[in-house]
Parts: C-alpha cells; structure tokens; sequence
C-alpha cells in the first residue's frame, strides 16, 4: 500500500461493516472491482440481496451501471455538491482519518504509511464501536460472534519478529519491527522491518511501552517544528494576483442498500499536497498563482501589516493549506489555497484570552425549518465569504509569513483581522456578527444564542446563525 494517494471506503449501512482499499491513483476499474466485491461479500456473509446502489454520479459511473444492470439493482444518484445525502459515509471517511491521523501521531509514524493506518482504523472500528442500527459491534452484527480482541496492539509498536527457515548457532533469532496492522484472513500481523520491508507474521513480541522511533525522519510531514526552514524551490511573488482566493475539498462517495443491510462507498484524495510537493509538482505553476491569489487578497483586505521581527513578542505560526476543487465529472476544476495561522502555538493570557463562540442548537434548527414549512414560507440560506476574516482582533498578535518567499525574510505579519486557525477567530466572528445584527433591530434569544429575532408591524422575523452560515425564511410569520 506505500505510494498510495486514494481510498475507497465502504459501509454497510445495517451493520456498519467496513471496508477499505487504496489505490495509486483513480482507477474506476479498481473502484468499480472493490464495489463489486463487497457487493459479493455482504450478499453471502448477511443472506441478503443488494437492492439500491446510491452514488453521486461523479466517478466511475458506467462501471457502476455495468454492476447495477447485470445484478438488476437500483442506481440511484445523489445531487452534486450534496455530501449530505451520502451523510453516513461521508463521517466515516472523517472518522477513518481522523483515528488514522491519530494512531500515526501517538507513535511518531511517518505520513508515508497513512494505508496501514486508515486500514488498521477500520479494523479496530469494526471490532469496537457499536453499530448505529444494530448497537452491536459492526463484526458481531454481521458474523454473529464476539470479535477476539486478544491481537490488538498499539499501532506503530516496536516488536520483534521470529525469523523463519534455517538459522546459524550464533544468529539473531528475531528482528526489529514496528506494527503496521493485522492480516484480514489470519491471526497475522503486518510488520515494518528496520531493513524497510513489510512481512506478515503471527510470530511476533511487543515492546508497546518503548519509545525509540528509528523510522526515518525525512518522511515525517507533521510540522512539529513549525517555524523551521525548510528547502525552497524557488521565490513566489506574492503581489503577482489581486484577487481572493478560497478553500474547498470534494469527496466522490458511492452508496448501496439492501433489503436488511446498507452500504455505502466513497472514495476520495486523503490529503492535499505539502507545499514542497505542490511546489516541486508538474502544477507547480498553478499552485503558485493559488498562493499569489490568496495572499494578494489577505493585503487588500488589510488583514495584516508587514513589520519588523518585534523584540520580546511570541510569533504564531502559519501555514499554506493547499486543496484541490473538483468538478461534477471528478476533474480537477480549480486549485485553491488558505493562509492560516497555527493555534497551536498560540499562548494563554498572551495570544487569546475567551475562545467560546456559540453554535445554533440542532432543535433549533428543526424548529424554525417546522415553523417555516407551517407557514409555507421559503427558506433561504446564505454564506458569508471569508467571514473570520471580517473581524478586528483586540489581542496584538504577531504570524510568521509563509514559507518559500524571500520576500518577506526578517518581517513578520501583524494581524489586524482574525486570521483563520487563530484560536480566538470564531468568537470575534461571532460578536462581530451580533453587534452588527443589533445595530439593525436584531436581538439574540436567551435560549439559543444564534437565532436572532426582530418585530416588523404584526410581524415576526427570525435569523440563524450557524459560524458563516445564515439561514433565513424569506417572509416574516404572522403572529
């Protein structure tokens, strides 16, 4: 699995059974052949036939019509940029990366080997947290048995691995090892070697509460040390573009249901590229006019001034975040990217003070959309662009300038805005929002602080706020 950039995730939607494959690149033929396989494996395993199969018509749509048709199941096809409607799925998928990024971490594993840690992710998964239909753990609803959780060790442990076949007298009877994952069809472990290869073995001794990490450094992308300086590539001109950029990332996800379980597939590109790998890539050049874009808009807006390095001031870290945008045909639409600070590194007391911002309630929401549809009124949902970066900050706060620019060599950003990634962001979003809304007859319910009410003749108005999210039926309701 080393090399690969794509997952494809699987569900079934009754048992919350999972599965997972990574691929080296998008290949609807592979995609196509894992859909197929599960399909297969739910089918006997469950004793149920695949009735609909949900996607969102992006990827591999005639491979998935030749499945469908050959097997008489419904195709039924979300609308684009609903990620909604594929909702289960789409947290899976936040869930596997998440547990992966996690189990990584706690060991110091490099980034490289993310495949064993999402597979892993899905395996502990599947044997430990309960299904939201059935209550029981995905692998007892599906085999109907208690899973053996007497294998599960710590992923990215050191270990030692019996070496098999003849051995001298004097030999070393095992070698080191750091765990990568389990076999899937034997009591095996999959085991990363000090010489680099990976074997499976169920000949295999932890050492779970050793620390030494001898993985090597050069392939760890975590920026545990924010500030230092990496190779650069070549100088960007960061004043080249005077128009905004922004950030969005598309997942492809796939859906199938059967009489009793239901399954869902997505796949989708685990990271965005590095700013070394974007910088170094055949699009480098698309990137760089992405990161022109994005900082040129930061200036106009005055989110910050360039100013000497302050004597006695903490610098707060920042960060290139680099995406991609997809189109409707799972294409490469635009390449997008956000300046950001790193929160981390923020201090209390110095950087931030208050961090709280109120979210709207789910009930609500659910309220105000019943009430709404009581009254058949029309509701309308707006966005507010860059909305973090519309708030002043109260704290003096100092970033350091992106990485690969010559151009700011010596200076330091000092923010004016609330840049996102700064801890304090959405609170000063939110304060500003309200005394904005206030300022225009708007008052906030002391039951949920984000729904905002006014009178208007015989009339009442209401507006919820979700962070940048605003919802607001069209008409006011009688009284």
């Amino acid at each position: 699995m080393n090399g690969a950039r794509y997952v494809s995730v699987i569900i079934d939607h009754f048992t919350s059974y999972t599965d997972v494959r990574c691929f080296e690149r998008k290949d609807a033929a592979a995609v196509a052949e894992h859909i197929e396989y599960f399909i297969n494996f739910i089918e006997n395993q469950s004793g149920n036939r695949v009735k609909v199969l949900r996607t969102d018509g992006a990827y591999a749509v005639s491979e998935v019509e030749r499945i469908v048709s050959s097997r008489g199941i419904v195709h039924e096809m979300t609308a684009p940029y609903s990620p909604a409607g594929n909702g289960k799925v789409e947290r899976k998928n936040r869930s596997l990366t998440e547990t992966a990024r996690t189990i990584m971490r706690g060991k110091g594993v490099p980034k490289k080997y993310w495949a064993y840690a999402v597979a892993t992710a899905c395996f502990l998964q599947n044997r430990t947290l309960p299904g939201t239909v059935t209550g029981l753990t995905p692998y007892e609803s599906l085999f109907g048995s208690k899973p053996d959780l007497s294998l599960i060790r710590q992923f990215g442990s050191k270990c030692w691995v019996l070496i098999e076949g003849h051995k001298a007298k004097l030999s070393d009877r095992s070698t080191e090892g750091r765990l990568l994952g389990y076999e899937l069809n034997s009591e095996a472990y999959i085991v990363l070697l000090s010489t680099g290869q990976i074997v499976a073995s169920r000949n295999v001794r932890f050492g779970e509460d050793l620390t030494e990490d001898w993985f090597p450094e050069s392939e760890d992308e975590f920026d545990q040390a924010p500030y230092e300086a990496e190779e650069e590539p070549e100088d960007i001109d960061f004043n080249q573009y005077s128009f905004p950029s922004e950030i969005s990332s598309e997942e492809y996800s796939q859906e199938i249901s059967h009489q009793g379980p239901l399954a869902l597939i997505a796949t989708a590109q685990l990271t965005s590229p590095t700013i070394n790998e974007a910088l170094n890539s055949p699009e480098r050049a698309l990137w760089k006019k992405a990161i022109s874009k994005e900082m040129a808009a930061h200036q106009e807006n005055g989110t910050f001034d360039v100013v000497d390095i302050p004597k006695g001031k903490t610098i707060v870290g920042s960060k290139m975040v680099l995406t991609t945008k997809f189109n409707e045909r799972g294409e490469i639409a635009t390449y997008k990217d956000r300046f950001v600070a790193q929160g981390f590194t923020q201090q209390l007391g110095i950087d931030f003070n208050d961090v709280y911002a109120p979210v709207c309630k789910s009930a609500t929401i659910l309220t105000l959309l019943t009430k709404a549809a009581h009254h058949d009124l029309e509701v309308h949902q707006m966005d507010v662009d860059t909305a973090f970066l519309n708030a002043e900050l109260k704290e003096e706060i100092y970033v350091r300038p992106p990485k690969h620019s010559a151009e700011y060599n010596g200076k330091v950003f000092k923010l004016n805005k609330a840049l996102y990634g700064l801890k304090q962001a959405g609170r000063e979003w939110y304060l500003l929002l309200r005394r904005t809304l206030e300022s225009f007859g708007w008052k906030a319910s002391q039951m949920d602080e984000c729904l905002f009410m006014r009178s208007i003749n015989d009339s009442d108005e209401y507006l919820l706020v979700y962070v940048d999210d605003l919802i607001d039926p069209y008409q006011f309701f009688p009284r």
